[in-house]
Formats: structure tokens, C-alpha cells, sequence
């Protein structure tokens, strides 16, 4: 993976871009410690966290919250990884990998020329995308693209009532 975009907000929320070794790109932020949405999923189920016992009214608004958040393709992402982040933050994301999303091939050769696996990797996935072109078609998520993405989900993020 490449990071193509990081930047911390004043309010303390970091904003990532990733490009991913399969030729698409990946948004990303990062909350900060207090923000009230520390911990939760990226989705679950309205109808099941209204019947549960125990889940009180302001966990339940705060996830409602998350639910309606709408990036490209919808959240898929909801964790810590201090591994890959560097940092202890809890990231909420999207990727841009769905149908109607295509590869990024140009940038992947360019930013992944000097690793041989993955570069195999990505013909393979190259030739793939020829033979079934009806999945490949579709639009490439530029880095402008996913940078607007990412910084809407901060505006989401930002604006959940803690």
C-alpha cells in the first residue's frame, strides 16, 4: 500500500488516501481520542440496536449516526490498526473497489515498479479484467476523488452529536 494523502485536521482528525497494491484506492479517518464514535462499527443493524437491552439511547443515536454516513460504496471499514496507521486512533472507511469502480493499472505499475510480486499480481488481475470486461468497466476513483470522499466523511464524522 501507498499513502497518497494524510493530513490532521485542527480538530484533530486524520484524513487518509491509500492506494492499494490491487490498483484501487481507499479513504480513511481517523478520530480523535474523545470523539464519541470511538469503538463503534460501521454498521449494525437499526431494527436489532432498537430491541436491544443493552444498548442505551445516546450509544443507539451515536450509531444511527455512523449507519446513515454515506462515502462511496458506504463505510466497510471500522477499526484500530496501530500496525498500519502508526498511531492509536480509531478509523472509520470506505474502499473503491465495488463494481463500476476500475483499476487504477497506470499508477499501480508506477507506484509498485520496483516490487516483482506484486507487479506479477497485477497483470494477472490485468488480464482478468480484459477477459470479463463487463465487471472492469467502470471509473477509476482518482486521488481528487477520494480525497473529496474522505473529507465529507470527516464533515459526517464531525457532525455526530457527542
Amino acid at each position: 500500500m501507498k499513502i497518497e494523502f494524510d493530513k490532521t485536521t485542527e480538530d484533530g482528525f486524520r484524513l487518509l488516501v491509500i492506494f492499494q497494491e490491487a490498483g484501487y484506492r481507499c479513504g480513511y479517518v481517523g478520530l480523535p481520542e474523545d470523539h464519541c464514535a470511538n469503538g463503534f462499527n460501521y454498521y449494525e443493524d437499526n431494527m436489532q440496536l432498537e430491541n436491544a437491552i443493552d444498548y442505551d439511547k445516546e450509544k443507539l443515536d451515536i450509531q444511527i449516526a455512523i449507519n446513515n454516513i454515506k462515502a462511496h460504496g458506504w463505510l466497510t471499514y471500522s477499526q484500530r490498526n496501530e500496525k498500519i496507521w502508526k498511531d492509536d486512533r480509531w478509523y472509520f472507511g470506505f474502499d473503491c473497489a465495488h463494481f463500476g469502480d476500475a483499476k487504477d493499472f497506470d499508477t499501480a505499475f508506477e507506484y509498485f515498479k520496483d516490487e516483482p510480486n506484486v507487479i506479477k499480481n497485477l497483470k494477472i488481475f490485468q488480464e482478468i479484467d480484459d477477459e470479463y470486461p463487463t465487471y472492469a468497466k467502470g471509473t477509476i476513483k482518482t486521488l481528487n476523488y477520494v480525497i473529496n470522499e474522505v473529507e465529507s466523511l470527516y464533515e459526517q464524522l464531525k457532525k455526530i452529536k457527542c
